[in-house]
């Protein structure tokens, strides 16, 4: 093979590899995979009749420089070509980003774009290197997907192939200047498989044996703990306004379900506080019970339900605190949340482990998520225990206008339920969200808070909410926990700061339980750029972290299913080549021929089936409704969040999301200053009267919502009809 043959062959290799990887990692679609493997494939044959070019050589000037300046008279005159493609690239970007895919398969989407722009234009030397940095990039991404016994094949042939085509690149010139010179890929692929050897060796020691030694010389640099003082069991008023201004990371939420079917007001769960002393909220149900663990890990709920919508929660938590964060109700969590293998709940129902200092947690947290709404249908009305009543209404000497103020609020209010929602309208109506502390020197912070400076952070809010209750005889208390936190799209998790710190009330009410009551107004967002910039920071950083964490425990795990791998790879293999053994040379057309006009119908039903699934799948909402409306008789208030679901991925995918504050008609009337077709107008109008106005969803309705939903999939920007 000629020298050029082989470093185009490499440089190829190179590219296919780092994007089989990604495809391996699950970073693009099958399909996309199908398309760009024999585009590659193909470019690599077109390239390999282009007759060898020589490089121009300017005295004086680098290796590299003189490369990226080389080539033929078919370069000269293409800065207007290269800035269309540049301008092409960032428009296709730019509409896959806002209308078709979120920020990582909109990347990916450029980079297979790019790399597929080089594959039809003239290969000079900038171009393959172009070529190498979109290759590293796939594997970059592919990293933040998994760790798995693939991931590191692909990297051990990624490292060959890249040392391979850096050191023909570097030789590339002098080839081209001495074309008699010998050449034989076989010696360059030795040198390149010992360079990548003795790295091997240097680098898998140190891999396997700091985490071992507690990171060796590294062992000392622990991670910051954060003073985190509104997770302890006594709470002044004001200190969570010293967390909230900071934007250090404290934990990484992933969770099994898909984003949108998240309660908009769910949040990660951490300490009940009972008692207010006027200044401060405290815990005083201090008498902590051991939770044995089960086979299946920490049993901690008690009432389960038959329809519990069970979530599960993978929590990496920074030192700050010993509590167990999840969101309500925790029903389980997993056996190796400890290393001592134990969780405590106290009597307000928070759960906390033991931890070393500086150490990140990871555990896992099942929980049954309801939204509020979901728990206030359960409400039954009746009498509240004694036991509740002492605890839960305690309340110090209170100005008296704070009691006036109840009263006016809940004036022609007589369910306790409708007196606790009028109070937290009340609130969050009349009262402005600051991070300044103004009412925390006052004698009396929750007076000032009512009376004087009207404004605070969260944590007045819930202290007024919870006191107010109170005081007209709900039982409350003060929650400290978290707001869902910055969703990051690199690596599917959510990204919770301090600044996401936050505290509400919950209210008792029989038949129901706990409900949580929220009057904090939203806090303003931060922007765009800055949160872009930080997923791709976390995600690297977390990546990072769990690699030199990769203790002896995550080390057997890995190795295992490692050879767990292996050995279903060989058998596999070893099954096939039985098979092609069996097979004479001779017989491969007849056999084909025999099995095409067996098994030919066979494959008509399998391509039906799988059109029928795919259909299935995408209208996989609407026809779930159609069953349960017209087959399985559900009713109405079941049905509603199956359209309105599917309403908001469409509107998701036009660059339209809900924001965790707005209501659905809020939502609503902010798309339709975009949209001026009302169809979601409509479309929330039924699901307001089909989920909570127990109105039945008729035939004629569902035909309305099929109009409906396909009249916003057909809307585009810029669209005025």
């Amino acid at each position: 093979m000629k020298f050029e043959q082989a470093f185009r062959l490499c440089s190829y290799a190179l590219l296919l590899c780092g994007f089989l990887v990604l495809a391996v990692s699950g970073g693009v679609t099958p399909l996309l995979a199908l398309v760009y493997v024999p585009l590659v494939l193909w470019s690599w044959k077109r390239e390999r009749s282009r007759p060898q070019e020589k490089p121009a050589r300017r005295a004086g000037y680098p290796l590299l420089l003189q490369a990226s300046s080389s080539h033929t008279a078919s370069r000269q005159g293409s800065g207007r070509l290269q800035l269309l493609i540049a301008l092409i690239s960032l428009l296709f970007f730019t509409i896959d980003l806002i209308f078709l895919s979120g920020f990582v398969d909109s990347t990916i989407h450029l980079l297979i774009l790019l790399s597929a722009f080089k594959f039809l234009g003239v290969k000079t030397d900038r171009d393959y290197l172009l070529l190498y940095f979109i290759s590293f990039a796939f594997l970059l991404i592919a990293s933040t997907y998994a760790l798995s016994a693939f991931f590191l094949a692909g990297l051990l042939l990624y490292a060959f192939l890249a040392i391979l085509s850096f050191i023909l690149f570097e030789s590339r010139r002098a080839f081209a200047e001495n074309r008699v010179a010998r050449f034989s890929l076989k010696s360059y692929a030795a040198v390149s498989f010992l360079i990548c050897l003795l790295i091997l060796l240097i680098s898998i020691p140190i891999f396997i044996t700091i985490p071992r030694s507690s990171l060796g010389l590294f062992g000392n640099q622990k991670r910051r703990a954060l003073p985190m003082t509104g997770f302890s069991n006594s709470v002044n008023l004001g200190d969570m306004g010293k967390i909230i201004r900071n934007s250090d990371i404290v934990m990484r939420v992933a969770v099994d379900v898909s984003v949108e079917t998240l309660p908009l007001e769910t949040k990660w769960k951490g300490i009940v506080l009972d008692r207010y002393n006027g200044k401060s909220w405290s815990n005083t149900l201090t008498e902590y019970q051991r939770v044995e663990a089960a086979p299946r890990g920490f049993l901690v709920g008690q009432n389960r339900r038959q329809e519990e919508f069970q979530v599960k929660q993978t929590i990496f938590l920074e030192s700050f605190s010993n509590v167990i964060f999840g969101a309500p109700e925790i029903i389980m969590i997993s056996s190796s949340v400890s290393p001592r293998d134990f969780i405590l709940k106290d009597g307000n129902g928070s759960l906390s482990t033991f931890r070393r200092g500086g150490e990140l947690l990871r555990y896992v947290v099942f929980s049954d998520l309801m939204s509020r709404n979901e728990k206030l249908a359960l409400y039954t009305g009746g009498s509240i225990a004694d036991s509740i009543r002492q605890v839960y209404l305690q309340l110090p000497e209170l100005h008296p206008a704070v009691a006036r103020l109840a009263r006016q609020i809940s004036r022609g209010q007589q369910s306790p339920l409708g007196r606790a929602l009028i109070i937290e309208d009340f609130l969050r109506r009349n009262y402005s969200y600051s991070l300044e502390n103004a009412s925390a020197s006052a004698e009396d912070p929750l007076y000032d808070f009512l009376f004087v400076s009207k404004s605070g952070h969260c944590e007045y809010f819930a202290t007024a909410q919870a006191v107010i209750m109170r005081s007209l005889g709900i039982p409350a208390r003060v929650v400290n926990g978290f707001r869902m936190g910055q969703y990051n799209d690199w690596s599917d998790y959510f990204i919770v700061r301090q600044s996401d710190a936050h505290s509400w009330a919950e209210g008792y009410f029989p038949g129901t339980g706990w409900v949580e009551f929220d009057p904090t107004p939203s806090a303003p967002d931060r922007s765009y750029a800055l949160l872009l910039a930080s997923e791709v920071l976390d995600t690297i950083d977390l990546f990072w972290t769990e690699i030199v964490t990769f203790d002896r425990l995550k080390q057997i795990d890995f190795f295992q299913g490692l050879a767990s791998t292996m050995r279903r790879t060989s058998d596999i293999a070893s099954v096939w080549m039985q098979r092609l053994k069996d097979i004479d040379a001779n017989d491969w057309r007849r056999s084909a021929q025999h099995y095409l006009a067996q098994y030919w119908a066979e494959g008509a039903v399998a391509s039906i089936l799988s059109t029928l699934f795919l259909l299935g799948w995408r209208y996989r909402r609407m026809l779930r409704m159609s069953i349960k409306k017209r087959v399985l008789g559900f009713e109405g208030t079941q049905l509603a969040p199956e359209y309105y679901r599917e309403a908001l991925e469409v509107l998701k995918k036009k660059g339209f999301s809900r924001r965790p504050y707005e209501t659905p008609y809020e939502f609503a009337v902010r798309v339709n200053m975009w949209i001026p077709d009302p169809a979601l107008v409509r479309l929330t109008d039924l699901y307001y009267q089909n989920r909570f106005g127990n109105a039945p969803l008729r035939d004629k309705e569902v035909s309305e919502i099929h109009h409906l939903l396909k009249r916003l999939k057909q809307w585009r920007r810029g669209n005025t009809n």
